[in-house]
């Protein structure tokens, strides 16, 4: 999200302040909204995915593990775009430790990552 951001400064700038999916309605061409479809299925599939490698079965693992790859590092460039900056260099380890940090519980051994 860090590096993504920082290569596609407007596009992350407009996804601050929309979905996906309401860029893509009516008007506009079949392909587009399919390929949304597509991608934001990727992106739910790829999630699970993970979290059935962290062990994430429960509510509260689950959430744990898509807040640690989807909503941190959002959080983290938000600020920056909408300053119309990029995100500094620093925030690449700060995003990696706190993810990290995060999902900790699932690497030491506490089930569904509750602490």
């Amino acid at each position: 999200m860090v590096t993504w951001s920082r290569a596609n400064p407007s596009d992350a700038r407009l996804l601050l302040q929309f979905r996906s999916s309401d860029l893509v309605h009516g008007a506009w061409p079949q392909t587009l909204r399919d390929e949304n479809r597509r991608l934001q299925h990727q992106l739910t599939t790829g999630i699970r995915d993970l979290q059935a490698a962290f062990g994430a079965t429960e509510p509260a693992g689950q959430h744990r593990v898509s807040y640690a790859v989807i909503d941190l590092p959002y959080a983290a460039v938000r600020p920056a775009l909408l300053a119309g900056q990029q995100p500094p260099d620093s925030t690449d380890v700060l995003v990696a430790e706190t993810v990290e940090h995060t999902l900790k519980p699932f690497l030491s051994g506490h089930q569904n990552g509750e602490s």
